[in-house]
């Protein structure tokens, strides 16, 4: 099963750059803009969902502490 899913990933992953990379002219079309300026923005773009998984993993370590205090507090009062 592990074997599986690293396999589904792997595919998914490299699909999704080749994918990207072959319809770069048609981004560059539809916008009339150059290849490489499309090609530019579509970097900023996964520059950004980068910088996003990284808020969210600081947003859950803060939500997670969050947590934790509740219940430490909780278990100090029953004890």
């Amino acid at each position: 099963m592990t074997l599986l899913a690293l396999a589904l990933g792997s595919f998914c992953i490299g699909t999704s750059e080749f994918a990207s990379m072959g319809i770069i002219q048609l981004f560059a079309a539809q916008l009339r803009i150059s290849i490489p300026d499309a090609t530019n923005a579509c970097r900023r773009l996964v520059k950004d969902d980068e910088r996003y998984a990284t808020t969210l993993a600081a947003f859950h370590v803060i939500a997670l502490v969050g947590y934790m205090f509740k219940h430490a507090t909780q278990m100090i009062q029953c004890a």
